[in-house]
């Protein structure tokens, strides 16, 4: 792996440990409000702003948006889901 590849992967793990934060937080949240309304009202809007953040997120990491970075990390043939896997020649390694 190249010294730029690394640079890349380190920056997609930083920016996916930070929107597992987002999520969590935001879970509170919603918990919340779904004490109160049963997230009919609040769920939505919670939603919608969990999506803001995480498009936030990405710029603040240096990406366009939420997509690209995820285009980036499948480009990079890591998968997405939590938490990120880059894959070697041989077998999966989990990043740090």
């Amino acid at each position: 792996m190249t010294r730029h590849a690394r640079r890349l992967v380190l920056v997609l793990v930083r920016f996916q440990n930070a929107v597992d934060a987002l999520h969590e937080r935001w879970a509170e949240t919603a918990s919340c409000e779904r004490a109160f309304d049963g997230g009919e009202f609040s769920g939505p809007a919670i939603e919608r702003a969990l999506a803001q953040d995480r498009d936030r997120l990405a710029r603040r990491f240096g990406f366009a948006g939420e997509d690209v970075a995820l285009e980036v990390a499948r480009h990079m043939h890591a998968l997405t889901g939590q938490p990120w896997w880059m894959y070697e020649p041989h077998a999966p390694v989990p990043l740090p």
